[in-house]
Formats: structure tokens, sequence, C-alpha cells
């Protein structure tokens, strides 16, 4: 049977994939969101002389393109928050001069490094859950913007001709 430290490295070493999992869903989805607020900024300017429908789903669109927006940036937010002694977390890490890190870290049991490392596991595994619940919700709005700005974009068009 492997040693519980072991097993709990592979555990943390998955969290922390998930973490970067969520973190590479941001970009593509950002990009797409800026794009297409792009768009709608570029077909809005004289929307005075616009439909009643086409302002309708150009705000639409563009409220759920800021929804995708704020919960991208939430996502992508750091979380440092971790155990402030701690000698596993970069933030704890961090607190000790180099010598005494040194100096803990070789007098460590195998008991304190268990709990620490179950301590980072729990903290990974929520920011990995709170990053991926942002990213969902932020795919969600992106979704939800695509019909309206569709709409938006074949009334500017129908509109011009």
């Amino acid at each position: 049977m492997r040693h519980p430290v072991d097993f709990a490295v592979q555990v943390l070493a998955r969290n922390l994939q998930w973490i970067a999992v969520a973190d590479g869903k941001v970009g593509p989805n950002l990009a797409i969101a800026t794009a297409m607020f792009g768009i709608l900024a570029a077909i809005v300017p004289g929307a005075s002389t616009r439909s009643a429908i086409f302002l309708i789903a150009a705000a639409i669109a563009a409220l759920c393109l800021m929804g995708t927006i704020a919960s991208l940036a939430l996502a992508v937010f750091p979380r440092l928050s971790g155990s402030s002694r701690s000698l596993v977390f970069f933030g704890g890490i961090a607190q000790y001069d180099c010598d005494t890190y040194v100096q803990r870290l070789d007098h460590a049991t195998a008991d304190e490094l268990f709990d620490d490392l179950g301590r980072q596991i729990h903290r990974n595994a929520e920011i990995a859950q709170t990053k991926h619940r942002h990213v969902r919700r932020g795919m969600a709005f992106l979704f939800l913007s695509v019909i309206p700005c569709l709409i938006s974009v074949s009334l500017n068009y129908s509109q011009q001709t």
C-alpha cells in the first residue's frame, strides 16, 4: 500500500490540474465575448434610428456579455488565502526566511506533512470548485448572448438595405 503522504501529493496535483483547466477555459471564452462586444459596438451607433426589437436584442446581448466578462474575471481572480505557516502553500512558505523553512521542512513529521497537505488539498478543491462555477456561469451568459446578438446583427443589416 502506498504511503498516505504520497497519495495526498497526487490528490493535490489533480486539484491543481482542475484549477488549470478552469483557468484555461477563460481565455477563449473571453476572446469570443470581446469579439461579440466589438460587433455590438460597431452596429449600435445611430441607435436612435433603430427599431425597438434591435435595441432590446442589443441590450440583452450586451448585458449577457457583461455577465460573461464579469464571471470570467471572477474565475481568474487569485485566491491567496491559506495557512500562514504551511510547508506546502507558497504563501505560507514565503512567510519563513529560507533557512527557517528548510529547518522546518527537515524536522516535519509525516503526520505534520500529511495534515498540511490535507488542508492544502481541501483549500485547492474549494478554489477549483469556485473557479469552475464562475466559468460555467460565464459560459452560460455567453451562450445566452448568441441569439440576441445574431438578432441585432441581422436587424442591423436588414435595416441598412
